[in-house]
């Protein structure tokens, strides 16, 4: 609530960000992080198409958030449309430099949900670690 505020009247309607200047940091958080604090802990990873990597319990927290999202208030289709697209985009840009580990990886699957998993519980864990455990395969 910080940021916004700060960047929404200091930082002239959003066009700035001297929140970051100031120090104020900067959270990412969903209603799968809700749940699983909730105690919905451990759940089956699954793919899901136009969203990716996921589990159960973080696809009841997509369905929960996407009402919330500012996108969804848009009522002109086209620019409703075309700030999804960017938004896609963007998303596919910050997965751009997991490719070449991907190329590399014996088992591209296994990869992608050991470290979407191992992502995910430090995400939950609000970036402590905690008591996550490295995969078998790994430790050899």
């Amino acid at each position: 609530m910080g940021r916004f505020l700060v960047n929404s009247t200091v930082g002239v309607a959003g066009l700035f960000d001297p929140a970051s200047r100031m120090k104020i940091p900067e959270r990412e958080e969903d209603f799968g992080q809700t749940l699983a604090t909730w105690g919905w802990r451990r759940s089956r990873y699954l793919e899901l198409p136009f969203f990716g990597p996921s589990t159960v319990r973080d696809a009841f927290g997509i369905a929960a958030d996407s009402p919330l999202q500012p996108v969804s208030y848009v009522e002109a289709d086209k620019v409703r449309i075309g700030l999804t697209a960017l938004n896609l985009v963007d998303m596919r840009t910050r997965l751009m430099a997991f490719d070449s580990l991907r190329d590399e990886a014996s088992d591209d699957y296994l990869l992608v949900r050991d470290t979407w998993s191992q992502r995910r519980n430090f995400q939950i864990k609000g970036g402590t670690g905690g008591d996550a455990s490295l995969p078998d395969y790994l430790k050899e």
